[in-house]
C-alpha cells in the first residue's frame, strides 16, 4: 500500500475507536517511508509498538522514533550468540545488529520486548537467551 492509503486506513482504525497500534511487515523499517507513517499514527492518537528485526533500526531512526509515543519495539532473537542468530535469519552480522539496535533503543528511552523464538536448532540455548536478555535490560 502507498502512504495516501495507509493514511486512509488509518484514520478509519481512529475513527473505529482503536487506541493500540503495532507497525509490523516484514521489516516495516525496510520501507522508505516506515517514518513518515509512524509520525501519522502518532500525530493521528495511536499507542505505537513496532515489531521489528532490529537489523535496520540505526541511530537516525531511533532518534527520530524516541520523539514519538512508543510503547515498545518487539524484537525476535534466535539465539544467544551470533551463530546461532545469524544462522537461522541467514544474515551474517544480525546477531551483532540486533544488540546494537536495543542498546540505541535503551539509550533513547524507547522499550524493548526480545521475543525469544525457539526453534529446534536453538532452544538448548533458551536460558542463555534470558540471560542476554536481562543484560541487555
Amino acid at each position: 500500500m502507498n502512504f495516501s492509503r495507509i493514511c486512509n486506513v488509518l484514520r478509519q482504525l481512529k475513527k473505529a475507536g482503536t487506541l493500540f497500534l503495532t507497525i509490523t511487515g516484514g521489516e516495516p523499517s525496510s520501507r522508505k517511508d516506515f517514518l513518515r507513517i509512524a509520525r501519522y499514527a502518532d500525530k493521528a492518537g495511536f499507542y505505537l509498538t513496532i515489531f521489528s528485526n532490529a537489523y535496520l533500526l540505526d541511530e537516525r531512526t531511533v532518534k527520530a522514533l524516541s520523539n514519538l509515543n512508543i510503547y515498545y519495539v518487539g524484537i525476535s532473537l534466535y539465539g544467544a550468540k551470533p551463530s546461532t542468530h545469524d544462522g537461522i535469519t541467514g544474515q551474517p552480522g544480525s546477531f551483532n545488529r540486533l544488540v546494537s539496535a536495543v542498546r540505541l533503543l535503551r539509550k533513547y528511552g524507547i522499550g524493548v520486548v526480545l521475543k525469544l523464538v525457539l526453534m529446534e536448532t536453538s532452544s538448548f540455548e533458551h536460558k542463555a537467551m534470558r540471560r542476554l536478555a536481562e543484560r541487555l535490560k
